[in-house]
């Protein structure tokens, strides 16, 4: 090596030392972060999949006991946040109480499923259509009501729309608009395999013939 390699090579050594020098404790300090990220990442991880074990044996113990145990044991579950348990015990809550004419408390367990965006969207929209059911059990005389918010769901194109259009023909058959009954009916006749019609059917079928002797 000649005299001026020797000088390349100890400048850039000189400039390796000043790098290191001058930025190594932020390098350091940003491996430690990613670390830090990393680590807490693992273990966030690992503490959900063990709360989600922990919940789901709860909420299978709530499904096995019975009367007030079950109510108190899915209650405590549904104080759960971002955890699909929640959901599946406010649906339970919600059939139980229905099952006992507490219509104001099946509507509260419903509203609390799809008001929480972090409901999935399947179960957000049955609750939000058990919810409209519901209120049309315990608004009867607000029929004008009920078939806005029932319309405004199909049109919002959720999942079970068709099973709403069911609803919202029997309530036109309620207050004598036939019509309009019969263009929801047929409309669920038409589209036989659109979506969740084909469990609907029968119902539909049965509330044409009411609808064309109404």
């Amino acid at each position: 090596m000649d005299f001026f390699d020797e000088v390349q090579y100890e400048a850039k050594i000189d400039k390796v030392n000043f790098f290191f020098q001058k930025y190594l404790n932020m390098i350091i300090l940003s491996l430690c972060l990613i670390l830090i990220v990393f680590t807490g990442y693992y273990f966030w991880q690992k503490y959900s999949q063990n709360l989600t074990v922990i919940v789901a044996n709860d909420y299978d113990k709530a499904l096995e006991a019975e009367g007030s145990n079950r109510v108190k044991l899915l209650e405590k579950i549904v104080k759960n946040k971002n955890n699909i348990f929640k959901v599946m015990s406010h649906l339970k809550l919600a059939e139980i109480t229905l099952q006992n004419q507490d219509f104001n408390k099946a509507a509260y367990h419903y509203r609390e499923i799809f008001k929480d965006n972090s409901s999935p969207q399947e179960h957000a929209d049955y609750a939000e259509l058990m919810f409209i059911k519901t209120n049309i059990i315990t608004n009867k005389n607000k029929n004008a009501e009920n078939i806005l918010l029932l319309v405004n769901y199909i049109n919002s194109q959720k999942v079970f729309r068709n099973l709403a259009r069911l609803y919202l023909s029997s309530l036109y058959i309620d207050v004598h608009n036939n019509k309009e009954a019969q263009n929801q009916l047929n409309y669920l006749l038409t589209n036989e395999y659109n979506g969740d019609t084909s469990y609907i059917m029968p119902l539909a079928k049965e509330l044409m013939k009411q609808a064309k002797t109404n």
